[in-house]
């Protein structure tokens, strides 16, 4: 797992070497792969934002950690397979969510 928080230049201080830059007009530098790791960054809340909001996992009403790790595995499968049989049925546009793919 990588840092991908950028570092923005503050007047007088200098910037750790191998740290993810950020100029005025929002473009990334640094080391290729931390770069790379950066821009995936949306795809993965994209992910949590679509967890939360469909599948309820802002708002559990379970007890117990164990529970709680249960659930979230179940979730991020279903959501995988879902991901899965959508691109081998070749509609890769109904992987969004299960609504979407029954109809």
């Amino acid at each position: 797992m990588l840092p991908t928080i950028p570092w923005i230049r503050h007047r007088n201080k200098p910037l750790p070497r191998h740290a993810l830059k950020v100029d005025k007009k929002f473009r990334v530098y640094g080391p290729k792969l931390m770069v790379e790791a950066y821009y995936k960054h949306a795809s993965i809340e994209r992910l949590f934002s679509r967890a939360k909001g469909q599948h309820m996992l802002n708002n559990l009403r379970l007890r117990g950690i164990h529970k709680v790790e249960a659930y979230v595995a179940i979730v991020y499968t279903s959501m995988l397979a879902l991901a899965i049989a959508s691109y081998r049925i070749g509609k890769p546009e109904k992987a969004r969510s299960l609504n979407h793919f029954l109809d």
